[in-house]
């Protein structure tokens, strides 16, 4: 059995990454990012998908094939309003630049098929 207390990498914005292999899962991957006004975030899904949720703070949300907009989100997680989510299939990259400071999860699963 795994242990359920996972620390993050030391880099300057990961809170938390868990893949499918630290974790002994099957499928589903896990990361949080803390990013500060003018950060990046970006990836290409490859063979997996991803649901990228905006948190807290505001974000400019883009993909390869669309482009999101600036989204405003929450002012913290437990503020009562429903967090903002975007769907990325496999094959497709997407980019995440925070307009202000804000939290991101990003949940990644395996994708065969479109």
């Amino acid at each position: 059995m795994s242990s359920l207390l996972k620390l993050p990498n030391n880099d300057k914005f990961t809170i938390q990454k868990i893949t499918p292999l630290d974790a002994n899962w099957n499928y589903v991957g896990f990361e949080v990012y803390d990013l500060h006004e003018g950060q990046k975030l970006k990836d290409k899904s490859n063979q997996r998908e991803f649901c990228i949720v905006l948190l807290s703070g505001t974000a400019y949300f883009s993909t390869s094939k669309n482009d999101f907009g600036i989204m405003k989100g929450r002012s913290n997680v437990f503020e009562k309003i429903p967090p903002i989510a975007m769907y990325v299939p496999k094959d497709e990259a997407w980019e995440i630049l925070a307009k202000e400071n804000c939290e991101i999860a990003v949940c990644t699963a395996p994708s065969v098929k479109r």
